[in-house]
């Protein structure tokens, strides 16, 4: 039992020296892209999100995100189908940054993200009711799409 709390520990301790040991870009933060940004359909004023799948991949140790925070974050979004639509990794690592809560993301990703810490990484799965609904969004995303994202928070404040 002490072997595997000593090898979880150095597992965490491990992640948290590769997260500091990136390179922080000094350029701004990416503009949120429009396709992430702007939902089409508005949530109900008592919003189900029980259907929001989350799963912890690293927990991190930093600031948790709250509403209100402004959080950077790096994603890579995907259909079921595993085709990726978007990342920031593929535009040279910049992060997206917005606020928690202040409507600025579609609701299941505004969801997925809160009671992270600074230094985790999520899968986030999305049901379209709380990511496009039944509105496409150009060729990347059809209608009625699940969307999973695996999201990485590097900043909040």
């Amino acid at each position: 039992m002490n072997k595997l709390i000593l090898i979880a520990t150095l597992l965490v301790i491990g992640g948290i020296v590769y997260v500091l040991s990136q390179p922080r870009s000094s350029k701004p933060a990416m503009k949120v892209p429009d396709f992430i940004s702007q939902p089409t359909e508005a949530p109900a004023a008592k919003t189900d999100y029980s259907k929001v799948k989350i799963e912890d991949v690293v927990i991190g140790t930093g600031i948790e995100v709250v509403d209100g925070k402004k959080v950077s974050v790096q994603y890579r979004g995907k259909l079921t189908n595993g085709t990726e639509f978007d990342s920031s990794y593929s535009r040279n690592s910049e992060p997206l940054e917005f606020v928690v809560g202040a409507g600025q993301m579609i609701p299941g990703f505004d969801y997925g993200v809160k009671g992270m810490k600074v230094g985790g990484t999520r899968m986030i799965t999305i049901p379209p009711e709380l990511g496009y609904g039944s509105r496409a969004q150009g060729d990347k995303i059809p209608a009625n799409s699940t969307l999973v994202f695996e999201v990485t928070v590097e900043k909040a404040e």
